[in-house]
Formats: structure tokens, C-alpha cells, sequence
């Protein structure tokens, strides 16, 4: 007999996404701001709309792969899951 797991629910899936969603976004303002850009300055680096970084740092839309690997090289993080770890960009106090 095999191993098995619950099917997760829609209702469970839609929650962790949010929740990822959520934290992708504050990674992202936390690096953007230890890094001392202003949303401006990072939409202009990522080549987006000042909006878009406002709804990434929100919680309200999750930006692409691609745009993901240009934010970690501008926030000076060496991989993109960096941006989920705040040990990581946060400036020692």
C-alpha cells in the first residue's frame, strides 16, 4: 500500500497562493528598500510600469520569471529565492 495525501482543496490552493503572493511582495519591498530604490527606479530597471511594482509589493498581481530574475540582479541578490528571505537583504541594525 502506497502513500497517500489529501487532495488539497481550491479553496487551500487559492489561500497559499495568496499567502505567496503576499510574501513575494513584501520581499520585494523590503530588498527594494534596503537597497535604497524607490518603486520608480526599479520599475524603470525591470522595464515595467511604477504600477506594476506597487501591485507585486501589494500582494495584488505576482510579476513573471523573467521579471523576477531581473529584480533579484537589481536588488543585488544572487538568486531569486532570496527575495522570500530577509536575512538575506535586510541591512544589519
Amino acid at each position: 500500500m502506497g502513500h497517500e495525501s489529501a487532495p488539497t482543496s481550491n479553496v487551500d490552493r487559492a489561500y497559499i497562493r495568496a499567502q505567496l503572493v503576499k510574501s513575494l511582495g513584501d520581499g520585494i519591498r523590503g530588498a527594494r528598500t534596503s537597497s535604497h530604490l524607490t518603486q520608480e527606479q526599479l520599475a524603470e530597471i525591470v522595464g515595467v510600469d511604477p504600477v506594476s511594482v506597487r501591485r507585486w509589493e501589494l500582494g495584488i498581481r505576482m510579476p513573471g520569471l523573467i521579471d523576477l530574475e531581473i529584480i533579484a540582479t537589481a536588488l543585488g541578490l544572487p538568486a531569486v529565492t532570496d527575495i522570500l528571505a530577509p536575512e538575506v537583504w535586510k541591512i544589519p541594525t
